[in-house]
């Protein structure tokens, strides 16, 4: 972890020198100015890192908070892209934020759920993100994740749903019993509890085993699967999708604090308008076109339905909700309250 921490150091203490040195660079003071008026400070970078690759449409959220930010501050605050998992691995990057080394980055919820288990449960939401700050639900999770030491800037998706992938076609959910699919810690109990045989496998091993027979499937988010080219192995796709996506934005809070009040409430404007027009508009549309590709290979959606799809989609959920509730009871009823569901 260390050495992400000293490229970073060096790469903002290099920048720091060219902007201090350089002959545009603004005086500390201007002779002419109203001497009861506070003279601007200098524009505000802030750095983030994503667990996604630069070019994927979930780290393009960052440009676009970037664009509103540079819009609606006059260009006072800005967003640089210090790099996705290529720079920092994934489950890193909060302790990058944690320390200072980076002051924003996209995550997933259940990178926290050893601290607060409750986290995960954003799989679950039945709201867009606008409906999600109306209800209480965005405030329920920005606590928890000050408990943690973050501050909740926004959700990093919306509309991404889990799909179970397979090679060979399953009529029914019960058919997939005992097969080896591709797993990770953040579904491990479903496919335990849909009687599959769990296979951990990072992701970008997922090809090769997939190829050798490792694994006959997996359960992924659509747009995880066309990038990786899983959709050139895969036939089938199940629905309904089992959960959605625990992606958040969470950002150092002395990053945070430390801008002037002003310049916070812009920022905060910016993140409304980049959650309203972005990822529910344009990052829907663009994200219901990562399905093409799978079907445009011969791809074929199979759809449950009935008694096989009330008992998929009951067991993955209880399987979700029992994890959470076997570690926090407390905050699992408050979600589910929220939710409005039963368990």
């Amino acid at each position: 972890m260390k050495r992400y921490f000293y490229f970073f150091l060096i790469v903002v203490l290099m920048g720091s020198l060219l902007m201090g040195c350089g002959p545009d660079a603004p005086a500390d003071t201007d002779p002419g100015a109203d001497p009861g008026t506070e003279p601007a400070g200098d524009p505000i970078v802030l750095s983030a890192v994503g667990f996604l690759p630069q070019d994927n449409l979930m780290s393009r959220l960052f440009f676009e908070l970037d664009a509103n930010l540079q819009e609606m501050t006059d260009g006072q605050v800005s967003i640089r892209w210090a790099g996705g998992p290529e720079a920092i691995p994934g489950w890193e990057q909060p302790d990058a934020v944690a320390s200072g080394v980076v002051d924003i980055a996209m995550v997933s919820g259940a990178y926290f759920k050893d601290q607060e288990p409750v986290m995960s449960g954003l799989n679950m939401t039945p709201f867009t993100p606008t409906e999600e700050r109306e209800k209480g639900v965005f405030d329920f999770f920005a606590e928890k994740t000050k408990n943690v030491g973050f501050n909740l800037l926004m959700r990093g998706d919306y509309e991404v749903h889990t799909y179970f992938w397979s090679v060979d076609k399953y009529e029914s959910p019960r058919d997939m019993r005992g097969e080896p699919f591709r797993s990770d810690p953040r579904v491990n109990m479903v496919l335990r509890d849909l009687g599959l045989d769990p296979v951990i496998i990072d992701m970008t091993d997922v090809y090769p085993a997939l190829e050798r027979g490792v694994v006959v499937g997996g359960s992924h988010p659509t747009i995880i699967v066309t990038p990786m080219g899983l959709h050139e192995i895969y036939n089938y796709a199940y629905e309904p999708p089992f959960m959605g996506s625990a992606t958040i934005i969470i950002m150092n809070p002395d990053s945070y604090g430390q801008m002037p009040e002003d310049l916070r409430q812009k920022f905060d404007e910016a993140v409304l308008k980049t959650e309203q027009e972005y990822l529910e508009r344009t990052f829907v549309e663009e994200y219901n076109k990562f399905m093409d590709p799978f079907l445009d290979d011969g791809g074929e959606i199979v759809t449950w339905t009935g008694e096989d799809a009330d008992w998929y989609i009951e067991t993955a959920h209880k399987a979700l909700w029992d994890e959470i509730m076997e570690l926090d009871p407390e905050a699992a009823q408050e979600l589910m309250s929220l939710f409005g569901v039963d368990y």
